[in-house]
């Protein structure tokens, strides 16, 4: 039996269909790797507006392929807010943080972003009870530092200081290193677990101890100095340090 022959017509309608078809996926292939080579030259200019805006239609145009693209965004966003106080970014980052959550719901700087967030919208409880999830899934040392740092932030006193305890007496305080936050560079960094609890214990004796009397000063001090000892590069740390040295000159310490 012959086979039926295909009307020209119809045979140039799909061929120009397939050429279509081609062409379209080249040239979402090379808008892709422009707006990937665009972010790169964007990062390392550190200009950071250009890279949201590029993330964004990267995320847009596949977001599980460039999933990593929501923890930026997430975490740009929620920079931008707790900076400017800026309601707006604050519901990006949240929107970013959810749409990010349903891809890897189990992912690390995701699930301290949802707390960061929760904890600048005032939702205290629920940014401690994603924390105390979060490591009970896995027992991550950055999630037990973040529960002690929002402990700090909400006043919870008690908790924080035990945190505080365990953290630095852990025999693991040296050998361990915790990811945290570089807010100033938009980035994240790793940093020795006992740096990152006496740059914690500082701040809690800055917020809870301190009684304007040169006492308490030095001894928040000496913990920054022992911090920065070990973790010399520690950004966080290095601001607080301005910081605080700052507002004590100001007090005539």
């Amino acid at each position: 039996m012959r086979k039926p022959k295909l009307n020209q017509s119809v045979l140039l309608t799909l061929l120009v269909a397939l050429m279509l078809y081609s062409g379209c996926k080249n040239s979402t292939k090379m808008e892709n790797n422009s707006l990937m080579r665009s972010f790169s030259k964007s990062q390392a200019a550190r200009d950071y507006k250009t890279s949201t805006v590029l993330l964004t239609q990267l995320f847009a145009m596949d977001s599980l392929k460039y999933a990593w693209a929501a923890d930026t965004l997430a975490y740009y966003h929620f920079i931008n807010a707790k900076f400017q106080s800026d309601a707006s970014e604050l519901s990006a980052a949240e929107y970013f943080v959810k749409e990010g959550l349903k891809i890897n719901p189990e992912s690390m700087v995701l699930n301290i972003l949802d707390a960061d967030v929760k904890l600048l919208n005032r939702r205290d409880t629920a940014s401690l009870e994603v924390l105390q999830r979060a490591y009970s899934r896995g027992k991550a040392p950055e999630f037990m530092y973040y529960l002690a740092a929002a402990s700090i932030a909400t006043g919870r006193v008690t908790v924080a200081d035990s945190l505080l305890n365990e953290g630095l007496s852990g025999m693991d305080s040296l050998s361990t290193s915790i990811v945290v936050q570089d807010e100033l560079n938009r980035g994240w960094q790793k940093v020795p677990k006992k740096a990152v609890y006496l740059f914690l214990k500082a701040n809690y004796v800055f917020n809870y101890e301190f009684n304007n009397d040169k006492k308490s000063a030095q001894r928040g001090i000496a913990l920054l100095n022992e911090c920065l000892r070990i973790a010399p590069e520690y950004t966080m740390a290095k601001a607080y340090y301005y910081q605080v040295g700052q507002q004590l000159g100001q007090r005539g310490f």
